[in-house]
């Protein structure tokens, strides 16, 4: 069993099967995004992760970049090894 309990490679399969949702900033229905917590991508790089709940596609356009996400889906995607929770 991987570190991570599999939760990057389903991400990873998620992404190559075109399942990704609508970015969260664009959603506007009842599950509409709760833009709760803040994530820093402190890899290098770009990085798209699909959030597990909502669906809804992030994409961190280069390294520190800080995005808002569905509080739904940051305790998740804080276990992706280059995004971090920002206070």
């Amino acid at each position: 069993m991987s570190c991570c309990g599999g939760k990057r490679q389903a991400l990873n399969l998620n992404l190559k099967r075109g399942q990704a949702g609508s970015s969260a900033a664009g959603k506007s229905d009842a599950r509409a995004a709760r833009p709760d917590a803040r994530l820093r991508h402190s890899g290098e790089g770009f990085l798209a992760v699909v959030g597990p709940v909502t669906g809804a596609r992030y994409e961190f356009g280069w390294a520190g970049a800080i995005l808002a996400v569905d509080s739904r889906d940051a305790y998740a995607l804080a276990g992706v090894g280059t995004l971090v929770r920002e206070p």
